[in-house]
């Protein structure tokens, strides 16, 4: 798993990424919270995948933002015991309970910890491991080209609809 971050965080630099504010980054990240949500909602396995993998991505990304890259993100987030697993139900209520303290920035930082933990265990209970979903996300995003417009980073095929 540390190489796969260290790519993530290279991917980042590459595109300039990791050089924008943290405070728009968190948007991206509740833009994936939501589609995890959606696709637990709608028992859509693929995409409930694919939003586990995509929410770590952004997760790392926003901890070599809001840090400048001081901080490593595999040493002090990947590797957390939240304990029992408890139920699907139980991870999202934390993980949209966490959601406000992502969003109010510097005193959220922390709360990545349990974020991560409840990932994992969501991935556990559909027999998937969390490394096998972010390494999903890392093959479908690897080669995407974009640029930054208004301080975010827009997909390529997403200009379109800008300009």
């Amino acid at each position: 798993m540390k190489e796969l971050i260290e790519k993530i965080e290279n991917w980042s630099k590459e595109r300039g990424i990791d050089t924008l504010s943290y405070k728009e980054q968190r948007y991206k990240i509740m833009e994936e919270f939501g589609e995890l949500f959606a696709a637990y909602y709608r028992s859509h396995r693929p995409e409930l995948k694919d939003s586990l993998g995509d929410i770590v991505v952004t997760l790392i990304i926003y901890v070599q933002q809001f840090s400048k890259g001081s901080r490593n993100f595999f040493k002090e987030f990947w590797d957390v015991d939240n304990g029992e697993f408890v139920s699907v139900q139980t991870s999202l209520d934390a993980i949209a309970t966490s959601t406000n303290l992502i969003y109010s920035g510097s005193s959220g930082i922390w709360i990545l910890r349990y974020v991560v933990g409840d990932l994992k265990h969501i991935a556990k209970h559909y027999n998937w491991s969390l490394e096998e979903c972010v390494n999903h996300a890392w093959e479908e995003i690897k080669d995407r080209k974009g640029q930054v417009v208004d301080g975010k980073w827009v997909k390529e095929k997403d200009l379109k609809k800008i300009f």
